[in-house]
């Protein structure tokens, strides 16, 4: 099971939340498809090509949200994180679990999912993107491991 290490600088602190690769999969493609729901989802457009190319199964080496990329840039921030309520509110949906049947039949899915991804992990990723984001009230979940430190 790969892990990728998705982490930001801002405000003298460092933050890391450390996750498997196959829930980052399912978070990538919700956000995509979510993202049409965005009335700002220009400024997201090199994000979306990025989180695109992650999907097609070419970076063998570990997944990148590219938060750091943009996280000072207040008006991708901004829609970046409407994106995740947008996607929030379309996982809730499916219930207890997106079933693995739904998501091997999706085209844009290059891997294969052996068992359901509770919503809740997507649940919990999506909150700890936007604490990685350095959303105000916003705490890290214990789904993952994650890191701050000082620099």
């Amino acid at each position: 099971m790969a892990h990728s290490y998705i982490s930001t600088k801002k405000g003298g602190y460092e933050r890391t939340v450390c996750v498997t690769d196959s829930i980052l999969h399912v978070f990538i493609y919700f956000f995509i498809v979510s993202s049409n729901d965005c009335p700002s989802r220009g400024v997201l457009k090199p994000t979306i090509n990025s989180y695109l190319e992650e999907l097609s199964g070419n970076n063998i080496s570990f997944m990148d949200l590219y938060l750091e990329e943009f996280i000072d840039e207040k008006s991708i921030r901004k829609s970046y994180l409407e994106v995740l309520g947008l996607m929030k509110r379309r996982i809730e949906s499916y219930g207890e679990s997106i079933q693995n049947e739904i998501l091997n039949n999706l085209s844009e899915m290059k891997k294969v999912f052996n068992k359901p991804v509770p919503t809740k992990k997507i649940f919990d990723l999506i909150n700890d993107v936007s604490w990685l984001l350095h959303k105000e009230s916003v705490h890290p979940s214990d789904s993952f491991k994650w890191f701050e430190d000082k620099l």
